[in-house]
């Protein structure tokens, strides 16, 4: 079995260290130094979820068609790995990571139209 990343998610990698050096600016580097659980303030937080949702990375899990980003596991792994590398903010959990699953599994058309988008974007802040 190869487990050696192919040219494809190599190029991917360098793309995600391309886009971090520029997007994860040195205002947030400051904040996250100063960070004690990886979590900035709800601006740092949202400034940071922008970006990714402006590059659109903003919800790697989620489904395409909803917003997700479609990347292999490979790609998913190095997008976390390249993320946790350079110390970016880790993403708010409960808007991305808590209701926005609840509300994929179990929501209906409407639902998901009117809570997922601002979810995605960081337009709504959920706690």
């Amino acid at each position: 079995m190869d487990l050696a990343f192919s040219p494809e998610d190599l190029a991917f990698q360098q793309e995600v260290r391309d886009w971090i050096a520029t997007a994860y600016d040195d205002d947030l580097r400051r904040k996250m130094s100063q960070s004690k659980n990886g979590y900035l303030d709800k601006a740092g937080q949202v400034k940071w979820q922008k970006k990714l949702f402006e590059r659109g990375w903003a919800a790697p899990d989620w489904p395409v068609e909803w917003g997700g980003c479609g990347f292999t596991a490979s790609q998913r792994y190095i997008f976390n790995m390249e993320l946790s590398l350079a110390g970016t903010p880790n993403p708010s959990p409960m808007g991305l990571k808590m209701c926005a699953p609840v509300i994929l599994a179990f929501g209906t058309e409407e639902q998901k139209k009117q809570h997922l988008p601002p979810i995605l974007s960081s337009d709504i802040w959920w706690c």
